[in-house]
């Protein structure tokens, strides 16, 4: 699949496009489709500092650890 990087006003233009809708010149002629994608299924709300403080909260297991504890039960 080929990618096209858009400048941002034009990103700002397709913002406001909902579903399937044809692109086409100035002259009318048919350039392609555009399919939105669909939106995330939820917008996080956290912040960098809430993100930064849970990290550093002490506790927790490694993956390593998990795994093996999958492992031991299976």
């Amino acid at each position: 699949m080929s990618t096209i990087v858009l400048d941002e006003q034009t990103v700002k233009w397709f913002d406001g496009v909902r579903g399937q809708t044809e692109v086409r010149d100035e002259t009318g002629r048919l350039c392609g489709l555009y399919f939105p994608a669909p939106p995330p299924p939820y917008e996080p709300t956290f912040t960098k500092e809430e993100l930064d403080r849970a990290a550093a909260e002490p506790g927790g297991r490694s993956l390593a650890e998990i795994l093996a504890d999958l492992r031991a039960r299976s």
